[in-house]
């Protein structure tokens, strides 16, 4: 049985907050991943000094924000704090397949359920 491997580099940066709120706003108005991230390079979006910086935090975040559904993307750009928390939290573990949900709050807003 192959063992498996755990990607601890959610451990580094915590939510990403303000970089991933940005990204998602970019996203929603280009819907395509590849120009997306060839923008954050080009607008230099995460204001970081170096290029592998800016390569591995968009890698991370991005990887993150694929996984949410489009109306997660728009509560994580148009949300309250507590819900945009609740929505990057829910994007780092739905990437993780090594994280366990032990307790899951249920999260909900005008929007309806998620």
């Amino acid at each position: 049985m192959a063992e498996a491997k755990y990607l601890l580099s959610f451990t580094s940066g915590g939510l990403y907050y303000e970089d991933a709120t940005k990204i998602a706003e970019l996203y929603l108005e280009l819907r395509d991943w590849s120009i997306t991230r060839r923008q954050v390079f080009e607008q230099n979006l995460l204001q970081t000094r170096t290029v592998s910086t800016t390569e591995r935090r968009c890698r991370e975040i991005l990887a993150r924000l694929k996984s949410l559904t489009d109306n997660q993307l728009d509560i994580l750009t148009d949300g309250s704090r507590q819900e945009q928390n609740h929505i990057l939290w829910l994007a780092t573990c739905k990437q993780r397949t090594s994280c366990m949900i032990v307790w899951t709050p249920s999260i909900s807003n005008s929007r309806g359920s998620l």
